[in-house]
């Protein structure tokens, strides 16, 4: 078994089952790991002193008064020297528990320091086995002997658990020149005695750990209560009893092959004297007792959301109990963090919840002289994301103190941190560490009033926000505590996440198909130092910022604008867009819309007809145009009917290249010359091609020249008969013709 457990609140039930309630050890040195050497036969003159034993509760947390009996928890004190024992590396030290105690964590390592100058020096470390505890220096000793050191001295916590009963007074504890340690007040240690019987009402409990792979959790319901509440009576005839169990951050419920593991319980009926622990059935089928009649347990998991639904011939004013087990996500527990669960009495407004933390089971203590004390922190995190702060995380803690009076009054003491002029107040610093028991490396003089502080913003390593952080000196929300003498003060240092939110950002288009797959670049800045970018399609679908961020933060979202660019389109870039982080649950969302415009230009065709045949020409003309973008793709077509003597234009055409052409119109009688220029230059052939740019008006003039088709005739003369004209005598003969001319002549 491993961990020390805490208790969120206090007044925890003790006695629970052992499921419920796995016991757990500490076994507290003034030490640090490191490598030892093999061990070498016990130093007999390490001097053990002061060993005390005290009946704690479960957890660790406080003293009970009283006799122990078997099961329940002592602490063992203890103060050890070897200053003058010539220790060297390898000389070891043993203290063994007996007959009547067991470690409550073992097998365990943890290590062993000293207090030179205000820091804990490593030396050795110490095994904890069954019955032993075996504390071996390493050679750290001798370096420190080398220098001048010789203060290896410190006092010691061993968390024990009583396993066996006896009348004697004392325990056969023994270590050099020990062989007893009295016990709790008087009496001995008396046999186990079963848990009293109490009614139950509708309970949430938080059990222990289980190889630091998962926990433990359970409900507790009573019939009388239950039945009051649903309207159901549960008379011993068979009726149904359903329960919802949520979850919180950072377990998984298992399921499965493990529906064995839930399981229900009886605990007793009103009037028994003591607590019984029947099972009944689990959620795989497996009916254990069938002399209580036939029980069914069955369960449906959802996410982080479980249904527990049990059926059976219930008692009259009795109790009952499901457990079951859940796995921590990542696979192992974050010591530290507050882990959460919640129950619903199905049918009712009974809700019920509890939480637990799990600390190091180990933990240093300072040596403390008479007149002298100390404090330590025990850190713990809550809240959404908590789960998720790694292992370890350090917040920074100020301390100030004011002393009872001027330091120098205290001979041989040196004031931690920095001591201010008046000689009397100064400051310092600590670390608290999430999942661990860390004391404060120095020590005050009895009266020092100790006022503690943290920047939560101190801790950078989750990239989590945090509230304002909780300091609770037993009972109290407070933090500020008074010194006592020769004990170590315990504070819990607790920090809640702070609700974060993010945003997200939406891209939209018009005017082009292409950029709906397009990929849009944002950056984004906000007030918490915190910026980057993000990539957005076109497509309208939402993409969430990659970080989180405290309620009240802004953020100023910016498109990329090398990024928007569209060949062969102009964009105006959206402007920046500022909002405010205002909601846990649901993102803000930016938007951003871009509206394409397709560059684009014109051309205009001319029509021009010249020649003696012009009078043949028809009245319009027909010119074909086909465009194309840079990519080949067709972008426009048509035909253009044009007058003699007048234009057409055509606008809106996508940059690129047209070919214009025109259709056959030559006639009857003339011959055809077709002249084309652009922009006033001759194009060579019947088809222009022109370049349509953004904005342009490219002018096409097309020119038909219609030259008349003419044709001659002759005339021969030849004389016949009784005339015979003279040499050179000539014949007038007249002709008129029928053409547009009326060509005559003679």
């Amino acid at each position: 078994m491993t961990g020390d457990t805490q208790p969120v609140r206090g007044n925890r039930q003790q006695g629970r089952i052992a499921m419920a309630c796995i016991a757990l050890l500490s076994m507290v040195l003034s030490a640090i790991a490191v490598a030892v050497p093999a061990r070498a036969a016990d130093n007999p003159n390490i001097v053990i002193t002061d060993l005390t034993l005290t009946r704690t509760n479960n957890q660790g947390t406080g003293d009970w008064p009283g006799k122990l009996t078997v099961g329940q928890h002592a602490r063992l004190d203890f103060k050890w020297d070897a200053s003058n024992a010539d220790v060297k590396a390898g000389d070891s030290f043993t203290i063994d528990l007996g007959t009547y105690f067991e470690n409550l964590e073992y097998p365990k390592t943890v290590p062993m320091t000293v207090t030179n100058n205000g820091e804990q020096i490593e030396i050795g470390s110490c095994d904890l086995t069954h019955t032993q505890v075996v504390c071996t220096f390493s050679d750290k000793v001798d370096e420190l002997k080398a220098a001048g050191f010789d203060a290896f001295r410190g006092t010691g916590v061993a968390r024990l658990r009583a396993i066996k009963a006896t009348t004697s007074e004392t325990a056969d504890i023994t270590t050099n020149n020990v062989v007893s340690v009295d016990l709790p007040e008087t009496g001995g240690i008396g046999e186990a005695v079963g848990e009293a019987y109490r009614i139950y009402n509708f309970h949430k409990w938080a059990g222990g750990l289980w190889s630091e792979k998962g926990m433990t959790w359970g409900i507790d319901f009573g019939t009388k209560y239950v039945g009051e509440k649903t309207g159901t009576t549960l008379d011993g005839s068979s009726q149904t009893i359903v329960m919802t169990d949520n979850l919180g951050e950072g377990m998984e419920f298992r399921a499965g092959d493990y529906l064995k593991d839930w399981v229900l319980y009886y605990r007793g009926t009103n009037g028994d004297a003591t607590m019984q622990q029947t099972r009944l059935t689990d959620a795989s089928g497996a009916d254990a007792a069938t002399g209580m009649g036939d029980f069914d347990l069955s369960v449906e998991v959802n996410g982080k959301t479980a249904t527990i639904t049990a059926t059976g011939p219930f008692k009259p004013d009795s109790n009952y109990q499901v457990t079951f087990p859940v796995t921590f996500s990542g696979g192992k527990v974050t010591r530290g963090v507050i882990y959460g669960n919640s129950a619903t009495l199905n049918g009712t407004a009974v809700q019920v919840q509890d939480s637990r933390y799990f600390v190091e089971s180990f933990s240093i203590t300072v040596e403390m002289a008479a007149g002298f004390g100390g404090f330590d922190i025990t850190k713990v995190v809550s809240g959404t994301g908590a789960a998720s702060v790694p292992a370890g995380t350090e917040f920074t803690v100020d301390v100030s103190y004011e002393l009872p009076a001027v330091a120098s009054t205290y001979e041989n003491w040196q004031a931690p941190g920095t001591l201010n002029a008046d000689g009397k107040t100064g400051t310092a610093q600590m670390k608290a560490v999430v999942g661990q028991k860390v004391p404060f490396n120095g020590t005050f003089p009895k009266g020092t009033k100790i006022t503690l502080s943290e920047d939560p913003n101190s801790e950078t390593a989750s990239g989590l926000s945090w509230d304002e952080p909780v300091f609770t000196v037993g009972n109290s929300e407070t933090n500020t505590l008074l010194i006592g003498d020769q004990t170590s003060t315990a504070v819990t240092l607790t920090n809640t996440t702070a609700p974060r939110g993010t945003f997200v950002v939406k891209k939209s288009v018009t005017g082009s198909a292409e950029a709906v797959s397009k990929e849009f670049s944002f950056d984004y800045s906000c007030s918490d130092g915190v910026a980057g970018t993000l990539k957005v399609k076109g497509d309208g679908n939402a993409v969430m910022a990659d970080k989180s961020f405290a309620l009240g933060t802004t953020c100023t979202v910016t498109e990329d604008a090398s990024s928007a660019q569209l060949a062969e389109y102009s964009l105006e870039v959206p402007a920046p867009q500022t909002v405010e982080i205002s909601d846990a649950t649901s993102p803000v969302e930016v938007s951003f819309a871009n509206d394409y415009k397709r560059l684009s230009g014109g051309f205009t065709v001319a029509k021009t007809v010249a020649g003696d045949a012009a009078d043949l020409a028809p009245a319009s003309f027909d010119f074909e145009y086909a465009c194309m973008d840079a990519a080949g793709k067709e972008t426009a077509s048509g035909m253009l009917t044009v007058q003699n003597g007048q234009s057409v234009s055509v606008e809106d055409i996508p940059t690129g290249t047209c070919t214009v052409s025109e259709k056959s119109a030559g006639v009857d009688g003339a011959q055809l010359a077709t002249k084309l220029m652009v922009d006033g230059e001759a194009v060579d052939g019947d088809t222009a091609t022109i370049n349509v740019t953004d904005g342009s008006a490219v002018a096409v003039a097309a020119t038909n020249t219609y030259t008349r088709e003419r044709g001659s005739f002759s005339v021969a003369k030849k004389v016949a008969g009784d005339f015979t004209p003279a040499a050179g005598e000539s014949f007038t003969v007249n002709y008129t013709c029928d053409d547009v001319d009326a060509t005559s002549g003679s």
